[in-house]
């Protein structure tokens, strides 16, 4: 005999994919405070790129300077697949 309290076949109680369910297509949540910090982050990219520089040639640690060394190379060229 089938419980009463369950939902019809074919929905989920707790999410799934019901119609009109979830993040409408299109909206990202992503506001301007968003792109106020992107902005402000690309505003900086010389100086930090330059400090990665630094660190890279200037660290006593080789694991610093490869791991410099290796974000240079991904912001420059991607990173590897």
């Amino acid at each position: 005999m089938p419980r009463k309290d369950r939902p019809p076949k074919g929905q989920n109680p707790r999410g799934g994919k019901r119609e009109g369910a979830g993040r409408p297509r299109g909206s990202s949540g992503r506001g301007a405070a968003f792109k106020h910090l992107r902005e402000l982050a690309r505003s900086r990219t010389e100086e930090g790129l330059l400090t990665i520089v630094n660190i890279m040639r200037t660290a006593k640690d080789a694991r610093l300077r490869l791991a410099a060394a290796k974000a240079i190379l991904d912001r420059g060229f991607g990173k590897p697949r």
